[in-house]
């Protein structure tokens, strides 16, 4: 049995419902190359975007607020998709877990976030969590190097391919 604290973190982390999905490219801001010589390339990560509800019964107030709100200040490229409706962050992480997706060792000249993204995509794809057409346009923008300044065009770039264990 799950214990008070243990309660908590359940209701406001596993269970907010998701609305959308954002795979976000960084900026690497001089363009610079990977250690080993290889093309630039950009880190990636994957942001979940959710709202933890009130509680059945609980008072509540209505605050109007205008706010500008960015995923993160050094990204250069995002794909943004919404979730299925119902989708919570725990659906998300029982995806991951299923396929071992939590299990993973970086390409050895330490890339493979791309990669890692780049498979969840198809499998939050086939868990029917986003759409085919979203995880595709995710798979092909990870395929890319999202050169700094804004607006310049991507460039293809080989991915480093890590290893799930």
């Amino acid at each position: 049995m799950a214990t008070g604290v243990q309660c908590v973190l359940i209701h406001y982390h596993l269970h907010p419902p998701v609305f959308y999905i954002h795979f976000i490219a960084h900026q690497n801001l001089h363009n610079d190359p990977s250690c080993d010589g290889q093309p630039p390339t950009n880190h990636w990560t994957l942001f979940l975007q959710t709202i933890v509800p009130g509680e059945v019964g609980r008072p509540g107030m209505v605050v109007r607020e205008d706010e500008t709100c960015k995923f993160t200040d050094d990204h250069i490229y995002k794909v943004s998709t919404e979730a299925a409706c119902g989708i919570t962050v725990e659906n998300i992480l029982t995806v991951i877990i299923k396929h071992k997706r939590d299990n993973y060792i970086f390409a050895p000249i330490g890339e493979g976030c791309g990669y890692w993204l780049h498979t969840l995509a198809l499998d939050l794809a086939n868990a029917s969590i986003i759409s085919t057409s979203a995880a595709n346009e995710a798979r092909v923008a990870l395929t890319k190097y999202w050169p700094y300044l804004p607006g310049t065009a991507p460039q293809e770039r080989a991915m480093a391919v890590g290893r799930f264990f």
